[in-house]
């Protein structure tokens, strides 16, 4: 989920520079220490991504929505949250808050070889201060292959608690526009924030399922289920500052 987070909150960024430009492709994600695939993953040439993993369910990133869908192939649903949201802790908990937020990219070493790609090491700082002057956020790492517009490694940093993931199989080429649609026949819902559960309009499982992978067996304590979900969503984030 952590590496989810940071992915909306950097294709927000790229939406809106100009004459931003993307290389259409396929690709395989692993988790570089253990070996395990995380995810295939589809890009195309207007940005939009979709992102499979091992248990079944898919991701979907659309640059002209500005939003991400949570896909549950079995049940035929999708749940949609904007990356504002996702970029925010305050809107994510529903609060109606002014914030700053603020994205420094830093140069660490140029030439860098990582699985024969000569990459960019680069650090991206993500800053989200309230009013009050909490802050939230953290710093993260990619290796970026600036032919192919991607990144080959990314983590080590806050967000992905000092793991790292490696892309591997690229193949790049154009990609079927049917693979970043929502599927006709789905029932497309809004995530609910902590706010509307809390106060009864929106059940646990939806965002508890997006944060953690699954949705809890038995939600019978609503308050006990808003504060893991609170939780979760803080450790994705790298935690208050």
């Amino acid at each position: 989920m952590q590496r989810i987070l940071f992915l909306a909150v950097c294709l927000a960024a790229m939406a809106t520079a100009q004459a931003q430009q993307f290389v259409p492709m396929y690709s395989e994600v692993y988790n570089e220490k253990t070996g395990a695939l995380e995810s295939k993953e589809w890009q195309s040439a207007a940005g939009h991504s979709r992102l499979e993993y091992p248990d079944g369910s898919v991701t979907i990133f659309r640059l002209d929505s500005m939003a991400m869908y949570w896909l549950d192939p079995a049940k035929k649903t999708a749940r949609a949250m904007p990356f504002s949201t996702l970029a925010d802790p305050n809107k994510m908990v529903g609060r109606v808050v002014q914030t700053n937020h603020s994205e420094k990219r830093e140069m660490v070493e140029r030439g860098v070889d990582v699985e024969g790609y000569l990459c960019d090491h680069i650090t991206v700082t993500i800053v989200n201060t309230a009013p009050d002057g909490s802050q939230s956020g953290g710093v993260e790492h990619m290796w970026e292959h600036e032919p192919l517009k991607t990144w080959i490694r990314y983590g080590s940093g806050q967000f992905t608690h000092g793991e790292t993931s490696i892309r591997r199989n690229i193949r790049p080429g154009a990609q079927p526009a049917s693979l970043f649609d929502i599927p006709r026949d789905y029932t497309v819902s809004r995530v609910p924030s902590l706010m509307d559960m809390q106060s009864g309009k929106g059940s646990m499982g939806g965002l508890l399922e997006m944060l953690g992978g699954k949705a809890p067996a038995n939600s019978g304590d609503k308050q006990q289920s808003v504060q893991d979900a609170m939780r979760q969503f803080q450790e994705a984030m790298g935690g208050a500052k």
